[in-house]
């Protein structure tokens, strides 16, 4: 990952991780609701999608907690699915991803926001890294269940159709 495409921020929080511990644990004790979560809990949920479509996995995996679990489905069809354990396995399933789509990326539209999870549906959107062929998956979904330091402990994404209603319904929310 080139460093110019990281902004200041990411830059800190790679050289001083307890800086970006400090603010997801903070911001996971804001009272849920409040005006200050209402802002700032987007605002670090499109950053991480950010890093996310940079491939920038040395900011992404201090989003996770070392022993999290990530569960794939609906994108069995180019190779990427299943159960994906640690920081390493969540490496693994955005390798995996960047070996099937070049770009790709979601717009995120809506965040539900339970206090210990969160249910986040976007539009994905990805071109076959060997065919360019475009895929686009609208109102796809994932839910992340946060530890008590605001890190993603378990997250399951819905790459498929009714993927919003499946996150939504993963996590006993609605919207």
């Amino acid at each position: 990952m080139s460093a110019e495409k990281r902004d200041l921020l990411d830059s800190l929080v790679l050289r001083a991780p307890a800086v970006g511990t400090a603010f997801t644990a903070g911001l996971v004790r804001l009272k849920l609701g409040s005006p200050l979560r209402r802002r700032l809990m987007p605002y670090a949920v499109k950053r991480g999608f950010s890093a996310m479509a940079r491939s920038d996995m040395d900011v992404n995996v201090l989003l996770y907690e070392p022993g999290t679990e990530v569960w794939m489905h609906g994108m069995d069809s180019v190779g990427v699915g299943g159960c994906f354990r640690g920081r390493e396995g969540v490496r693994a399933l955005y390798r995996e991803i960047d070996d099937a789509f070049d770009p790709w990326g979601w717009t995120i539209d809506r965040l539900v926001d339970s206090g210990d999870r969160l249910a986040v549906r976007g539009d994905f959107v990805g071109y076959g890294r060997g065919s360019g062929v475009k895929t686009e998956l609208p109102s796809g979904g994932t839910v992340m269940e946060l530890s008590s330091r605001g890190k993603i402990a378990r997250q399951e994404w819905f790459v498929e159709q009714n993927g919003w209603k499946q996150a939504l319904e993963a996590a006993g929310l609605s919207e």
